[in-house]
């Protein structure tokens, strides 16, 4: 694992002992780092295999006529659809795709349940993008909620 605030890496272990003096730390979902003492959830094994398998995917098929159509075929989706932060107060969209680099944007993404399918209502853009996805409401900041890319709901 590696701490979205500090940046130092470190694994389970490390992470139980630091919070070993909580009285909650049996039933927590939080992993706290042992350098700065930034909480954070822990990242499920199912987003992580999900994304070995994407990353194992996509080396297997490095045939260029494959990238080559894949190319235009992205080409196509991002002429039909819309980014998260074109959409207005109140209008609804459905994800299309999350398109980032960044395996840390991704596995946030997907652990705030951002998942193509998913109809998501934009409620605020100011102070943070301010999302409706099911029952929930979940908050992005700028640089997360231009990887998503969305068809516009009726």
């Amino acid at each position: 694992m590696k701490c979205a605030l500090c940046g130092l890496e470190f694994n389970e272990k490390q992470a139980q002992r630091a919070c070993s003096g909580c009285k909650s730390a049996a039933v927590c979902n939080l992993v706290k780092c042992p350098n700065c003492g930034y909480e954070s959830p822990l990242e499920s094994e199912f987003i992580t295999k999900i994304v070995r398998k994407i990353k194992n995917w996509s080396q297997k098929n490095g045939n260029k006529s494959k990238k080559n159509e894949i190319i235009k075929n992205e080409e196509n989706l991002l002429n039909t659809t819309n980014p998260l932060t074109a959409l207005k107060s109140k209008q609804k969209g459905r994800v299309a795709f999350l398109q980032t680099k960044d395996d840390k944007q991704l596995h946030k993404l997907l652990a705030m349940g951002l998942t193509p399918g998913i109809v998501v209502t934009l409620l605020y853009k100011f102070p943070s993008y301010v999302l409706q996805v099911g029952n929930g409401n979940v908050a992005l900041d700028e640089g997360l909620s231009s990887a998503v890319y969305v068809w516009l709901e009726e």
